[in-house]
């Protein structure tokens, strides 16, 4: 009975500190190309919106290609060079 209840509170404290750390993430990121600027927020549903100086367009996550919403904006800028 006592093992059951330290698994119990271990697994609530996992579940715990996992969601809170999400919460504290930007979940938009931007940089500044030498023409344009980019920002791309995730919207939570598993999809994405990117900004491109002045147009906008929705993004799957196979769209960024396996990368994190950061590392596919920073290439972007990247490729602006």
């Amino acid at each position: 009975m006592d093992m059951e209840k330290i698994v119990l509170f271990c697994a609530i404290l996992i579940l715990g500190l996992g969601c809170s750390s999400d919460s504290d993430e930007d979940p938009c990121h931007s940089c500044e190309g030498p023409n344009v600027s980019y920002e791309l927020c995730d919207n939570g549903t598993g999809t994405y919106t990117l900004t491109k100086g002045n147009s906008t367009q929705t993004l799957t996550q196979a769209d960024l290609l396996g990368l994190s919403v950061k590392e596919y904006v920073n290439i972007l800028c990247t490729e602006e060079n």
